[in-house]
């Protein structure tokens, strides 16, 4: 049986998934106006999604504390969020600038056939970038940076090498 948490990602993927064929495919501003639009939408979902964390952080490090007390910190980040959802949608119009004749497409094209597969993928690669850079003894905002960006990079490389195997599509997306 689906938990109710897992059914109401799905619906709200599925939200994301006909906003973003609507702007596709509907949606034909200049880039001023979506510029105009989209950077004030994002930095909006931004801020509704990340001040309640801050707000919630103590002020003394290391932070100890019940597992619960993790969780309710990351509650303003979960998927069905007002905030998730602005900046969503603000980057689907931000994406729409991006046309064939300019030099990122290629790359942009590449990542968006792979996306699938690096979703799938991106929670095993994340738990190893971590537990890898972790004894590094960065501080909080650089871990969190490199660890994003680590984890994007191998995740796409194993997704890439995985979509040379005859019928990886069956497998990544």
């Amino acid at each position: 049986m689906t938990s109710p948490h897992t059914a109401q990602r799905i619906y709200f993927l599925d939200y994301l998934r006909v906003v973003a064929h609507y702007i596709r495919k509907y949606v034909d501003w200049s880039a001023a106006k979506t510029l105009a639009v989209a950077i004030p939408m994002f930095l909006v979902g931004y801020l509704i999604v990340a001040l309640p964390f801050y707000w919630q952080l103590p002020e003394s490090y290391p932070i100890s504390g019940p597992i619960e007390l993790a969780i309710a910190w990351e509650r303003s980040w979960c998927f069905a969020t007002t905030g998730v959802a602005l900046t969503a949608i603000a980057l689907f119009l931000l994406f729409r600038l991006i046309t064939k004749p300019c030099r990122i497409y290629p790359l942009f094209e590449q990542l968006s056939k792979l996306s699938y597969g690096i979703y799938l993928v991106h929670i095993f690669v994340l738990v190893a970038v971590f537990d890898t850079l972790n004894g590094l003894g960065l501080i909080t905002p650089v871990m969190m940076i490199l660890t994003s960006i680590a984890t994007f990079i191998i995740s796409a490389l194993i997704v890439k090498l995985l979509s040379l195997i005859p019928k990886s599509k069956y497998i990544i997306g």
